[in-house]
């Protein structure tokens, strides 16, 4: 009986259909894709393994194809991937492209997965590539963004050296949001870019505007790399975010390591014969530039100090600073700091100012202090470091001040070995040099410094030059 009135109601509305010219669409559930075969119109897909596209797929308007959390659509070269329906990457799901991804005015690609673009692959956007929270789009090849295409991330959205992004629609970085750029990208007279997340231009990172670049009150814009506005492009910054991470050691950690060999020196060496030290084969100096408060009067220069400097500069020797603390107290500490960036005003520094912490005063924990003075350091533009003795670093800062800031190491002549990383090293207090008498203090740089803060403008230091108009 009951099944006779579910078949009399299935009648009834398919002759109420016909009677109003309604066409019926008959949902059909949704079917396993083998990787293989072609997908069918008015149907959803689901890819629950790994499978290598080696043949051209289309998906049409009205089809989607869903990559579960085992789903991984891996697009070969030569191949060619044209969505005008939809592909849905789930969290797990990816997809990586070495061929070309079109993705038609009527496609969409929502990405809470992985989108991963590798070596020669071409992916165009006409329609919508959305970024959910969690997703990724990572890119080492080009993408193409359209008239009418759109990149919407409330996501990771990272594009990687050798990267090319050309964009002539819209890329659009919501407050969740974060992109990092380390490639190319090239926003057009008709392209836009709206940012009310995060920014970060890395260091070998370029954007060329031509178009409309705009970052909300929420946004945030790290500029390490090179932004280049041409004749009509337009920069709206409204940001009320101050960022200090270009500061940190953070900058260091992917750079080339290097020896640099160099000395460190104050007042205790005298007079130096510049001249003969130019010639002696360093490849830097670090110059003592003022003590804190050790009888009531406040802060001081070394006594060699601006000679030291002025020498340095004069000669072409590559130099940073250092300032020996004093400080028991936050604001003495913020006292020294502020003194030393008054007396480095108008000197070219290429190798980081340094706070020198040796003293052993009562408190067991010099973390507070160093995060004061450093923090005021970066604040005045210049790249800070932390320099200790090994056994004072590693018992008297916290593991957070050694991740988050340069250091520079003393041990003598045994590598220092730590649970953190550390760019400078002084190994020695008794070495001999040129145009020196007496002992000097031998040191080794493990980055190329000039290059990383002249490439950023810190310092104060102008940008290296382009020779992009």
């Amino acid at each position: 009986m009951k099944l006779f009135r579910y078949i009399l109601i299935i009648i009834t509305i398919i002759s109420l259909a016909v009677c109003f010219g309604f066409s019926a669409v008959i949902a059909v559930p949704d079917s396993v894709w083998d990787g293989e075969g072609r997908l069918s119109n008015h149907r959803n897909y689901i890819l629950n393994e790994k499978k290598m596209l080696t043949d051209d797929l289309i998906i049409s308007e009205d089809t989607v194809l869903v990559l579960d959390k085992f789903g991984e659509l891996v697009i070969s070269e030569g191949c060619f991937l044209t969505v005008k329906g939809g592909i849905n990457i789930e969290k797990g799901g990816s997809i990586t492209n070495y061929g070309n991804i079109v993705i038609e005015n009527s496609g969409n690609v929502n990405v809470v997965g992985n989108f991963i673009c590798e070596g020669e692959s071409e992916t165009e956007i006409k329609g919508e590539i959305a970024v959910k929270q969690g997703g990724n789009l990572h890119s080492s090849a080009v993408i193409d963004v359209d008239g009418g295409g759109f990149i919407n991330s409330e996501g990771n959205f990272f594009l990687k050296k050798h990267s090319v992004t050309n964009n002539n629609g819209k890329i659009y970085i919501q407050k969740a949001g974060e992109m990092i750029n380390g490639g190319s990208i090239s926003i057009f007279e008709e392209g836009s870019f709206d940012c009310d997340g995060r920014l970060t231009n890395e260091r070998k990172g370029t954007i060329r505007n031509y178009g409309r670049i705009t970052l909300s009150d929420s946004g945030l814009f790290i500029p390490t790399g090179r932004l280049l506005n041409f004749d009509g492009g337009i920069v709206t910054d409204n940001s009320t975010h101050k960022d200090l991470s270009v500061y940190t050691a953070e900058i260091l950690k992917n750079e080339e390591e290097i020896i640099k060999r160099g000395i460190d020196i104050s007042w205790a060496q005298g007079e130096v014969d510049w001249e003969t030290l130019s010639q002696s084969g360093i490849d830097f100096v670090m110059i003592r530039c003022g003590r804190g408060d050790i009888d009531g009067t406040g802060p001081k220069e070394d006594n060699q100090f601006f000679r030291n400097i002025e020498n340095a500069n004069k000669y072409g020797i590559d130099a940073g600073v250092y300032f020996y603390s004093y400080a028991e107290t936050v604001e003495q500490a913020e006292e020294e700091a502020e003194f030393m960036l008054e007396i480095l005003e108008g000197y070219t520094l290429t190798y980081p100012v340094v706070l020198d912490m040796e003293e052993d005063i009562s408190r067991k924990d010099l973390t507070e202090l160093a995060e004061a003075f450093l923090e005021i350091t970066a604040e005045g533009g210049y790249y800070p470091m932390l320099y200790s003795y090994l056994n004072m670093l590693n018992s008297r800062f916290s593991d957070e001040i050694k991740e988050k800031y340069a250091v520079w190491v003393a041990r003598l002549k045994h590598n220092p070995e730590t649970d953190y990383d550390y760019y400078m090293w002084q190994y020695s207090h008794d070495g001999a040099i040129q145009g020196i008498k007496g002992d000097v203090d031998f040191d080794v740089a493990y980055r190329d410094f000039p290059e990383i803060l002249r490439d950023l403008g810190l310092n104060h230091l102008p940008p290296a030059e382009s020779d992009e108009n």
